[in-house]
């Protein structure tokens, strides 16, 4: 008799890997912005899901070492 095992290799968002998070902003007016967070660790995950609107999400917790504050970005000149 044969046997199927299924086992996978999936990838959790809680497995401890550490990452760096850089947020862009920009605005109509050409202004500019970045914010950047390092060493992320995403420590648990949740989701939830609507029938009212079709919408579905998730949420992760997560711990950070360090922070730059949103600063603006100068402009380049020519």
């Amino acid at each position: 008799m044969n046997k199927i095992v299924y086992s996978p290799n999936k990838y959790q968002e809680t497995e401890g890997i550490k990452v760096d998070v850089t947020i862009s902003f920009a605005n109509e007016y050409g202004q500019k912005a970045t914010l950047v967070i390092y060493g992320v660790e995403i420590l648990n995950e949740g989701s939830g899901f609507s029938i009212d609107n079709v919408t579905s999400e998730k949420a992760c917790t997560f711990v950070a070492r360090k922070v730059d504050y949103m600063r603006p970005v100068k402009a380049s000149s020519k």
